[in-house]
């Protein structure tokens, strides 16, 4: 009928003709997957109805449909223990634990960090309490054999970390708060305690402070105090006498090291000096008994050596050029690589290698001084021309290069231009002591001497008299034989 939408096929036919061919067969399926989801829901709400027709009724109990039997255990079950009990300890589930106490000793190529790591301390526990005892100690320094010790909670948290570089010097940090830690340096007791020691040279002076029962330290403190005065290689000689006043200090009953040399008294052949420590704060240092300071200008000799091997000689035979060649300095005789000292305050004026005097290296000095020093192995670390250094600094090791026949130091030293003899020098010392400085030192100095008098002194045994010349070196030739030390 005109204007009548007609039958549903028909509309249904209509509205395919309007889509494209190739879709026409999705339609119906379309339709039936919207229809089949609303029979389903229906059918399901009949079913579930009491008096749904076509559901019969179930005759069976259901508590008759199936039954299920546990099966019989022969012994029966042991009762459940205490979950905490050692045998369940495989059984339950814990986080990481980690050592209460940890310790060891810094090894080569390895850090702090590292070896705490290594020992199960968990790193991101050690970040702030290692940046706490870095505000009071540079890692970097940090050295072979120094200790360390670490106590921890059982989940990871450390508590305090020390760390010592010796029996007395040990720095702590300990936890105060949430990762937040204080670090200082631990008051050690120590025990310093008064002695002394007395002898007689047979050989050496090291020898004879070890044949009286302490150790080479002690000698070299010694040692160290008389360098402006005593030349230990060329004025000590059998019969000698010595004794010093020097302080021990000891942890738990322990011997650490030796203190201050309070006192010592050489009585030599050669030598006779006594040095006192004065400790009055504006005018520490060592005195003679009058008070004036033991410090000179230049020191006696510029390195330890076994001997004089030539001395200042205008008209010496030269070993090498066999002609005579004045030899304008000393030669200290030494092994290669013997540490050699600045002899005065001064500026490195010249630093590097001539064909006779080999590595050389020039010192000028106040006063119109100048000192040399050749044949050297090699140059300290970082010295250059123009660098200030002190008396006593290192400045190179005792060698062979050059024109020289043995590993040996060749000592030169200039007044206004012209070579002098450092052995016949006589150099002045700083001021004495005046006023009540004086009065205090002397005070201080009587009681240096009555601990001193605890042991006798022993007199120089042989004494030589003053005009006789005393050389106890070799004949020329001798020593030539003897592994040289001679040079230009």
């Amino acid at each position: 009928m005109p204007g009548s939408l007609g039958s549903p096929a028909t509309l249904y036919d209509g509205l395919l003709d309007r889509r494209p061919r190739r879709r026409r067969g999705r339609g119906p399926q379309i339709l039936l997957g919207l229809l089949v989801p609303v029979v389903a829901v229906w059918g399901l709400a009949k079913l579930n109805t009491p008096d749904a027709p076509g559901v019969a009724e179930l005759s069976v109990p259901t508590n008759e449909l199936l039954q299920l039997r546990a099966p019989e255990i022969r012994g029966g079950l042991a009762p459940l223990g205490d979950i905490d009990s050692p045998e369940f300890a495989d059984m339950r589930v814990t986080g990481p634990t980690f050592p209460s106490f940890v310790e060891g000793v810094i090894e080569a190529g390895q850090s702090l960090t590292a070896m705490l790591v290594a020992q199960g301390v968990p790193a991101d526990s050690l970040n702030p309490v290692v940046a706490s005892l870095g505000q009071i100690f540079d890692f970097r320094r940090s050295r072979v054999g120094d200790i360390y010790q670490c106590e921890m909670t059982s989940d990871g948290v450390i508590t305090s970390l020390r760390y010592k570089r010796s029996p007395e010097i040990v720095y702590e940090a300990r936890l105060v708060g949430e990762r937040e830690y204080e670090s200082r340096q631990v008051e050690v007791a120590l025990e310093v305690e008064r002695s002394t020691v007395a002898g007689t040279i047979e050989s050496s002076f090291f020898g004879a402070v070890t044949s009286a029962g302490e150790s080479e330290a002690l000698a070299r403190d010694v040692v160290t105090i008389f360098q402006w005065d005593i030349d230990f290689s060329r004025d000590v000689l059998p019969g000698d006498g010595f004794r010093v006043l020097f302080e021990k200090v000891s942890l738990e009953g322990e011997f650490l090291r030796y203190g201050r040399v309070l006192a010592a008294e050489y009585d030599g052949a050669r030598a006779q000096h006594g040095a006192y420590y004065f400790d009055d704060p504006e005018h520490a240092g060592y005195y003679t008994a009058e008070g004036v300071p033991l410090e000179r200008f230049f020191l006696a000799a510029p390195c330890r050596h076994r001997r004089i091997s030539s001395r200042f000689d205008l008209e010496r035979w030269h070993p090498v050029l066999e002609r005579r060649v004045p030899h304008l300095g000393v030669d200290y005789a030494a092994d290669t690589g013997t540490p050699v000292w600045a002899s005065a305050d001064g500026e490195v004026s010249h630093m590097g290698y001539d064909s006779r005097a080999g590595n050389m290296v020039k010192i000028r000095h106040a006063n119109s001084y100048e000192s040399i020093y050749a044949h050297l192995n090699g140059f300290a670390g970082g010295l250059r021309e123009g660098q200030t250094v002190e008396q006593g600094e290192l400045i190179g090791y005792v060698g062979s290069t050059g024109m020289s026949t043995g590993p040996h130091l060749h000592y030169g030293l200039k007044r206004r231009g012209d070579y002098v003899d450092p052995l016949e020098q006589e150099f002045s010392r700083g001021d004495a002591l005046s006023g009540r400085a004086l009065r205090d030192f002397q005070r201080r100095h009587s009681q240096l001497e009555t601990h001193m008098a605890e042991v006798a002194l022993p007199s120089a045994q042989g004494r030589v008299p003053e005009e006789e010349s005393v050389d106890l070196l070799p004949d020329f030739e001798e020593m030539l034989q003897e592994a040289g030390g001679h040079d230009y």
